[in-house]
């Protein structure tokens, strides 16, 4: 049923390209957003690192060892959405809990 409903949304590929063409027009003044006020905050200090995206929905970020879930708690009580700490890694067991993920920043943060 929704693979009907995608074909008669879309029509083709060419309407699904355009679709998503309009979709990170609107994404990608919020993920430079995130990811300048990251840098501009916390860059250079060596108390974390980040990705930047070129498509998708996350920013991943890791912290210091020890630190995500002290920084994934905080950000929440900020109103910043996160994955868990150490959420990213689905399949091994990982030693530390470093990794925590953006959750679709956009939701939550607005342009002015």
């Amino acid at each position: 049923m929704n693979q009907l409903r995608h074909v008669r949304f879309f029509k083709d590929i060419h309407g699904m390209v355009e679709h998503m063409r309009l979709h990170a027009d609107i994404l990608r003044p919020k993920f430079e957003a995130v990811t300048g006020i990251l840098e501009r905050e916390l860059g250079g200090l060596g108390i974390g690192t980040w990705t930047n995206p070129k498509g998708g929905y996350f920013v991943s970020f890791d912290s210091l060892e020890g630190c995500a879930k002290q920084i994934v708690a905080k950000c929440k009580k900020a109103g910043v959405v996160m994955t868990g700490a150490g959420a990213t890694y689905l399949t091994e067991r990982i030693p530390r809990t470093a990794t925590s993920v953006l959750r679709r920043p956009i939701r939550r943060f607005r342009i002015w």
